[in-house]
């Protein structure tokens, strides 16, 4: 026990706890730590606490090694040591999970479910002739201008391309494979050596039927022919 300690019971079990790591009584310790600092002036207390907490480190250390070591004289060999097949795990074991939420997933509408469900509400009632609100004449112009300029503004996108000869292209193959359709987006666009883009405003320009099969984050456009 160096000389600056104080002479309490701290050091003293610290000391012979270093003998025997494996028994020591950390909680006696403590108490014995909280009666060293009861003595010690306020000015030193915090310079005897980091000798206390390194000493103490220094013993579960000890303690520590003392335990591996022992562990590891005692260890099973090798060729003692249980071994449990994989079979006897699998049904413990999970490896995948599949949850399916197609009755949770509202598949979208397509436009002529849309135009049909319109078509039937106005069979309902008899007549196609009645007052309109003029809130709802106005949402009704506003979405005929929406889809011409829709329609103008893929013309013009288009327009300074070669569409013709895109239609054509697309037009030729579907007739040549008849037997392969429908063809998938994919599919057609490396058969005829052309852009997604090129393909797709040919697409749209020439009145193709497309369709979406499949799961949403795996799904596939494909192609029916007029």
């Amino acid at each position: 026990m160096p000389s600056s300690h104080y002479d309490c019971d701290f050091w003293h079990a610290l000391e012979e706890a270093t003998v025997l790591p494996q028994s020591v009584n950390f909680v006696r310790l403590c108490q014995l730590l909280d009666e060293l600092f009861a003595q010690v002036p306020e000015s030193q207390q915090l310079r005897v606490a980091g000798e206390a907490i390194e000493k103490l480190a220094e013993l579960l250390t000890l303690r520590s090694f003392g335990f591996m070591s022992a562990w590891e004289e005692a260890s099973i060999p090798d060729d003692e040591i249980p071994v449990i097949e994989a079979e006897t795990l699998e049904a413990w074991v999970r490896q995948t999970m599949y949850v399916d939420l197609d009755a949770f997933i509202e598949q979208p509408q397509s436009k002529r479910q849309r135009k049909q469900q319109q078509l039937s509400g106005l069979s309902k009632s008899n007549s196609v002739v009645g007052e309109v609100d003029r809130t709802t004449l106005l949402d009704l112009v506003e979405k005929i201008d929406a889809e011409q300029a829709s329609e103008q503004m893929l013309r013009e996108l288009a327009g300074e391309e070669c569409v013709s000869e895109w239609l054509t292209a697309i037009e030729q193959w579907l007739r040549q494979h008849k037997n392969e359709q429908p063809v998938s987006l994919n599919k057609l666009c490396q058969s005829l050596c052309m852009l997604l883009v090129e393909v797709w405003l040919g697409l749209l320009l020439g009145g193709y039927t497309l369709e979406q099969h499949g799961e949403f984050y795996h799904s596939e456009i494909w192609v029916i022919a007029k």
